[in-house]
């Protein structure tokens, strides 16, 4: 009879000990609900949940309706949640797990903040194109030779061409030593 008492005490002793070991290794889910403070649901709000007692944190971002969902494999029930969206004060409370739950409720409420920023002066030195020159913006290894030799060509042509004086600057009668053109042409 012993032997059976022992065996008794020793079956009930495993399976004292493997129930602990089954809830050590509980999945915690941290899920909730941001809401600004006209309860209209805030989406992109980053959330961080932190377990206390291990120091792991995860983050995670609430969909457009507001919600959110974390896990943590093997949790200890113990959790710091934060929250934080641009244009809202940041918001961090204590969850804690009760009994058995595996899912946390954290819904959270953020209010509006305004932040002043200070003033900003933001200076670049602006490169001027040079407008009088058409090669100016384009460097000369970029140019082909046969366009060079047009280039030449049709400048020869303007300044040897019956119509000059049709070029504004230009005069169609030599110049005199009483008169002279503009430039001092």
């Amino acid at each position: 009879m012993t032997a059976r008492r022992l065996l008794y005490f020793a079956a009930v002793a495993a399976a004292t000990f493997s129930a602990r070991g089954l809830a050590a290794q509980q999945t915690d889910v941290v899920r909730g609900k941001v809401v600004g403070p006209d309860s209209v649901p805030l989406g992109g709000v980053l959330v961080a949940v932190t377990s206390i007692s291990g120091n792991v944190s995860r983050q995670s971002r609430t969909d457009r309706n507001g919600n959110f969902s974390i896990a943590f494999p093997n949790g200890d029930g113990d959790y710091m949640v934060s929250f934080s969206a641009m244009g809202f004060s940041a918001k961090r409370f204590e969850v804690k797990r009760t009994a058995d739950q595996e899912v946390l409720l954290a819904d959270a409420k953020l209010s509006r903040s305004a932040v002043q920023l200070d003033a900003m002066k933001v200076q670049q030195d602006r490169n001027k194109p040079n407008r009088n020159d058409a090669l100016a913006t384009r460097p000369a290894a970029t140019i082909s030779r046969a366009t060079r030799r047009r280039r030449r060509r049709s400048r020869r042509r303007r300044t040897t061409s019956p119509a000059a004086g049709s070029v504004v600057g230009r005069s169609t009668c030599a110049p005199s030593a009483e008169t002279t053109t503009p430039g001092g042409r």
